[in-house]
């Protein structure tokens, strides 16, 4: 029972000396949140640009694809795409 009054005691001057340090500079409050927005900025960012970059990756593969067929159905060696001249 003794920690929990403890405890008690200590949030409450906790509490009491945040209210008066934001009493104190108002402008901590605009402040704060704005730093904790980018990071969540960043993520979002972050996500769209993956997810455009996976796209944009499929697109690419589905292309090189239609290549290869088109090169066989003309009856030539199907392309290595994406490779250095010595995987012949």
């Amino acid at each position: 029972m003794g920690f929990k009054r403890s405890t008690d005691s200590i949030a409450a001057k906790h509490q009491a000396n945040l209210r008066e340090l934001v009493q104190d500079n108002p402008w901590l409050i605009p402040t704060t949140v704005a730093l904790e927005l980018v990071p969540a900025t960043l993520l979002v960012y972050g996500f769209w640009k993956n997810r455009h970059l996976k796209k944009q990756l499929l697109i690419e593969r589905e292309r090189t694809q239609q290549l290869r067929l088109r090169q066989v159905r003309l009856g030539g060696k199907p392309a290595h795409f994406h490779r250095g001249p010595w995987h012949d």
